[in-house]
C-alpha cells in the first residue's frame, strides 16, 4: 500500500478529522491488513480495531509490537518506542 491509498482508506474510516471505529468494520480485510503492513512499516502505534481477527499477531510481536495500551478514546497497539496517554 502507497501512502495515497493509506490516505484514502483512512479518510473513508475518518468523521470531522477523527478515525470512527464504526466505520472500520466497513473495510474489508484486505483493506485492513494492508493498512496495518503501511503503519508498521512506519513504525507508528496501530489502532487495536484495526487489526482483522485473522492477522498474524506473532509476525506483529517479533516486529517488536507487544505492548496495548488503552487512552481516553482508542485502543493501540505499540512497541516500545511509544508512550500512550
Amino acid at each position: 500500500m502507497i501512502k495515497r491509498d493509506f490516505s484514502s482508506a483512512l479518510r473513508t474510516i475518518s468523521t470531522k478529522g477523527a478515525v470512527d471505529t464504526s466505520k472500520i468494520a466497513e473495510l474489508t480485510n484486505e483493506t485492513r491488513e494492508a493498512m496495518v503492513r503501511h503503519i508498521v512499516r512506519k513504525r507508528q502505534p496501530i489502532l487495536k480495531e484495526l487489526i482483522p481477527a485473522e492477522f498474524d499477531y506473532s509476525w506483529l510481536n517479533a516486529m517488536g509490537y507487544l505492548y496495548e495500551t488503552t487512552g481516553c478514546k482508542y485502543t493501540f497497539v505499540h512497541t516500545c518506542e511509544h508512550a500512550i496517554k
